[in-house]
């Protein structure tokens, strides 16, 4: 760490006599013509540090505007009664503007802070750092006993992850003797009830002509909510890309299925028509079948008639009636071989009918799958557009 503690003094009971002893010398010092005389500030509180500037401002005044002669002109006793009333107006103010400042910075909720460096040196040991109260607030404390005007009161409890980036950025931008290095950072700092939260800082350096740090001082608010704000839109971001994912999937499967029960469409089609051409197959079939029927009786008959004209005629009708006995074989085996086809065509066309009941029924099946289908696809868009509406709500919130 390149700053080291600086050992601040405990106020003082003598504090404000020895202010007084310097403004008695710097009185004194006026009188006798030297106007450049000033008090000076070390080894006392920050309330007195604070009062002889207020006095040195005070004296810069009057030098200003030539008051120095008319103080040397003055009985001694004068300007002594003066130097005390002088001196409790400027405590009154001084009191009426820090409670001014206080009031004010409490109730804008940022924490102020101060830096005074030692010849311009960012680790010089005797640096001297200020917190204001609501800064202490910020994080939890409420006294300077709490939160000590010391840099490791605020670097201490700097989140590790951060601490040596910003004691870094803060050493370039107080060693940067063009001052263009920036300062405004965002850091994580531990509360007293020991949880982290989020500022943001910001800063301002007066230097001198060779562009040497004289002092640095700034300010810090709190942006926990608003980090929460973006941890959450960038998770909402993340959740929404997922769904949109799982609805584009969803939307895939959707339309692959849309896509098979077309095709099973067509081939319900094909199969319907086939089965149709085979029912009318069996029916030509029958009526042809029924023609080998007919004439197989007509066959029957002849030879049943042959026979009985060649009984008739005795001895020569013998071998005619052979063939008239091989007619009638031949018109009953017809007649066998139709009546198979007759049944085996009644299987057929038996089987071809729940066929084409079976594909009527899958029908019903495949109108009702395509109504739901197109109500999940209907349903999947307006889920999506529901979705997208709210994310931006969320991200305007």
């Amino acid at each position: 760490m390149f700053f080291k503690r600086r050992n601040q003094p405990e106020p003082a009971a003598g504090d404000l006599a020895a202010l007084l002893s310097e403004a008695k010398s710097a009185l004194a010092a006026v009188k006798q013509g030297n106007g450049q005389y000033r008090i000076q500030a070390g080894g006392i509180t920050d309330e007195g540090r604070q009062l002889a500037m207020a006095i040195n401002a005070i004296l810069e005044f009057r030098l200003a505007d030539g008051a120095a002669a008319a103080v040397h002109d003055a009985p001694p006793a004068g300007s002594a009664a003066d130097a005390a009333t002088e001196y409790q107006k400027l405590k009154d103010e001084l009191q009426n503007i820090t409670t001014r400042l206080e009031l004010v910075n409490r109730a804008s909720k940022v924490g102020l802070w101060d830096l005074t460096v030692i010849d311009g040196n960012a680790s010089h040991p005797d640096n001297s750092y200020w917190w204001s109260d609501e800064f202490r607030h910020l994080l939890g404390y409420s006294s300077i006993a709490d939160f000590p005007n010391v840099l490791e009161s605020w670097s201490d409890k700097l989140h590790s992850d951060d601490k040596e980036r910003i004691l870094r950025d803060l050493s370039d931008h107080m060693n940067n003797l063009s001052g263009k290095s920036p300062y405004p950072m965002e850091y994580r700092l531990k509360h007293k009830d020991g949880q982290y939260r989020w500022f943001r800082a910001d800063g301002a350096t007066i230097r001198n002509e060779q562009g040497v740090p004289l002092r640095v001082a700034g300010s810090m608010y709190d942006i926990t909510s608003e980090k929460m704000k973006q941890q959450r839109e960038q998770d909402l971001t993340v959740q929404a890309e997922q769904f949109s994912q799982a609805i584009g999937q969803l939307a895939a499967v959707v339309t692959n299925i849309t896509s098979a029960a077309q095709e099973l469409t067509a081939v319900q089609q094909k199969t319907m028509e086939i089965t149709e051409r085979a029912d009318k197959s069996a029916a030509t079939v029958q009526d042809i079948t029924a023609l080998i029927r007919k004439l197989a009786g007509q066959t029957n008959l002849l030879g049943l008639n042959a026979a009985i004209e060649a009984a008739r005629a005795g001895q020569e009708g013998r071998g005619f009636q052979v063939v008239a006995e091989e007619i009638r074989k031949l018109a009953g085996a017809s007649t066998d071989a139709v009546e198979k086809i007759d049944s085996n065509l009644r299987e057929v066309q038996l089987s071809t009918s729940a066929i084409s009941q079976q594909i009527h029924n899958m029908d019903d099946h495949i109108q009702a799958q395509a109504a739901i289908t197109e109500e999940v696809n209907a349903t999947v868009e307006e889920i999506n557009a529901m979705f997208q509406n709210i994310l931006g709500i969320v991200k305007n919130a």
